[in-house]
């Protein structure tokens, strides 16, 4: 009998309680616009702005921020930046003089504690990330006063208030690398941390008190980054809290963030069973049953897949290691993401696909 392959795909959908982390997507990236011109509308499609942009970004809490359109060259927006309500009114600001606007860093200690408040102008506490001709990046007020003078190759992400600073050029070559700091908003203090040679540092953000340094992210030995070859068993994975303090040691291929207590790390070497995607508490301590590799959780759900079973078939556990899904399907993988960092109030859809024979 001729075999016929079926393909059958579910979606499943599953409610979920927790804050997705947005794209670490680097704003200050020059990705080409290829000359498109953008107009923001309201719903009807009629244009509240009557400014053509090259890009507009949502800041959040109502706030907008748009990129002007450099007709000369496709490569490279304009210099001006346009910063905006959603109702069109437009935000005055000013930064150093020789630097451009490429972020709005933080808008503030209510927005900070209230993910739904709206806004109609910036706070008085809003801290802007600007970048010199030299490509080097600075933190400032609404008003250019300065916070961090742009002296520093990368500023990362804001994460429960702090964000990491490193003073490497990322845009220079050879990388030269330092020193490394945590930066607190609500305070504007710089504090140097007790680790050096960390490259981009825009990766690190705080989730539950800590956060994730990885091999992905080429922390130098001797400064010396380590070939393909050596990373497979160059393994110093581990987490760091908001001081910059060793928080579990080590010893991971790579690590995830933190969410309702839980973290999915991939462990150096495989266990005696194969498993290599588990899941730890704060401690370090591998909390997933030894019988099931677990993948990270998306809210309150995660891949999952029983070891035994040959070859892999794969279901979605619960935060109790239960499945709530029945590990049956070739595949399963994470689909709609939110891209903001906002409670994940809707859903997290899963898509599972089964091959059979017949």
């Amino acid at each position: 009998m001729l075999e016929v392959m079926k393909v059958a795909k579910l979606a499943i959908i599953l409610t979920a309680s927790q804050i997705i982390d947005e794209s670490l997507m680097n704003p200050d990236v020059l990705y080409p616009y290829d000359k498109n011109v953008v107009e923001f509308c309201d719903s009807n499609f009629r244009p509240i702005l009557p400014t053509k942009l090259s890009r507009v970004d949502s800041v959040g809490h109502g706030i907008f921020l748009g990129w002007s359109i450099n007709p000369d060259d496709k490569y490279q927006y304009g210099n001006e930046r346009i910063l905006f309500t959603k109702d069109g009114k437009h935000l005055a600001i000013t930064v150093p003089k020789g630097t451009k606007l490429v972020q709005v860093f933080w808008l503030g200690q209510e927005a900070e504690q209230n993910p739904q408040l709206q806004l109609s102008d910036l706070p008085k506490d809003t801290i802007l990330r600007y970048i010199a001709e030299d490509h080097t990046f600075g933190l400032c007020d609404i008003h250019g006063k300065e916070f961090l003078p742009e002296r520093f190759g990368c500023i990362g992400k804001v994460s429960e208030g702090k964000a990491f600073v490193s003073d490497k050029g990322i845009f220079t070559s050879p990388i030269k690398s330092s020193r490394f700091f945590i930066f607190d908003c609500a305070t504007k203090n710089l504090k140097q941390l007790p680790l050096n040679n960390v490259h981009r540092t825009e990766d690190l953000v705080l989730s539950e008190g800590l956060t994730a340094f990885d091999a992905s992210m080429h922390l130098f030995k001797n400064g010396i980054a380590p070939s393909y070859a050596e990373e497979a068993t160059w393994n110093e994975s581990g987490y760091i809290d908001g001081e910059g303090k060793l928080a579990i040691l080590g010893k991971y291929a790579s690590a995830g963030p933190f969410h309702s207590g839980m973290a999915s790390v991939n462990l150096a070497k495989p266990t005696e069973n194969g498993r290599v995607s588990v899941i730890i508490d704060k401690t370090g301590k591998i909390v997933s049953p030894e019988s099931v590799e677990v993948q990270q959780f998306y809210g309150d759900y995660a891949i999952a897949r029983h070891l035994a079973t040959r070859p892999p078939k794969y279901g979605i556990v619960n935060r109790k290691f239960e499945f709530v899904v029945q590990p049956k399907y070739e595949s399963v993988v994470v689909e709609s993401l939110p891209n903001n960092n906002e409670l994940a109030n809707s859903v997290e859809r899963f898509t599972v696909q089964q091959v059979s024979t017949q």
